[in-house]
């Protein structure tokens, strides 16, 4: 728009395929029949659309803010979610950065298709018109750029967790009960019916040291401290499957020129 405000949006369509097919043994049914959980082949549309407004207020402070928009075509469910941003570069070399964001996703697809079958053997899926799990995320980050080829970073951030799928409020079932897609590696099938009323939070604090490629080498080294964590349909916190505490990381990359005048 001119030298202090820019405009950026955009729109994404994804077709989402699937082919799914799940059984297990009954243990209700004196001869253990095989029970179907689901049997499905299709496709899915999902829509977003974005808006990402960018002002300078001042040479050295930046001010972003936006809008995500995201339709879900399976079951027509649809969310707008705003973000904003705010950079401050209050040194030569450093600055400081505040995030906020609502974002939504859906869940697996398998989630939304387990199946049960009624007396007359019509199946009918539960689960197929669950809301998005939503997620609200705070972050504070520190860039320092130690010389022209090493730069530092610090970040920590807060996620919080909302509308997570969990079972009925009426359920005693102890497996039940602790149970939520947080845990799930490779999708969550339930032929129960669940609710947008669990809960969740992440939270850590996260360094970064970044040599760029120069001199013939680079590196890159992350240090990550965290938590993770899950509030099913009993109402009590746990550690998520995921909560590994720490995380470090290193990469080191080094360039070595061959042939008789070292230029390969």
């Amino acid at each position: 728009m001119n030298a202090r405000h820019s405009l950026r949006s955009g729109l994404i369509v994804s077709r989402l395929g699937f082919d799914l097919f799940a059984q297990r043994e009954d243990e209700t049914q004196p001869d253990y029949q095989i029970k179907t959980l689901t049997d499905r082949q299709g496709s899915a549309w999902l829509y977003q659309a974005y808006a990402q407004w960018k002002y300078r207020l001042r040479s050295n402070l930046t001010f972003l803010a936006g809008l995500h928009g995201l339709h879900f075509g399976l079951n027509g469910r649809a969310s707008f979610e705003p973000r904003a941003g705010l950079q401050w570069q209050f040194a030569s070399r450093q600055s400081l950065s505040l995030g906020f964001g609502q974002h939504s996703r859906t869940e697996s697809l398998i989630t939304y298709f387990g199946q049960e079958t009624l007396p007359d053997n019509r199946p009918i899926r539960p689960n197929q018109n669950l809301d998005f799990t939503r997620a609200l995320h705070y972050v504070l980050g520190y860039q320092h750029r130690l010389s022209d080829d090493l730069i530092l970073k610090l970040e920590a951030y807060y996620q919080d967790l909302r509308q997570v799928p969990i079972y009925s409020a009426t359920t005693t079932d102890p497996e039940l009960l602790t149970g939520s897609p947080i845990n799930a590696e490779e999708g969550f099938l339930s032929t129960d019916s669940l609710f947008s009323e669990g809960k969740g939070r992440n939270y850590g604090l996260e360094l970064t040291l970044e040599k760029f490629f120069t001199r013939n080498y680079y590196f890159l080294f992350t240090a990550s401290a965290y938590q993770s964590k899950y509030t099913a349909r009993d109402g009590i916190e746990r550690n998520t499957r995921f909560n590994g505490n720490y995380v470090l990381n290193g990469l080191f990359g080094k360039e070595f020129k061959i042939g008789p005048e070292k230029k390969i």
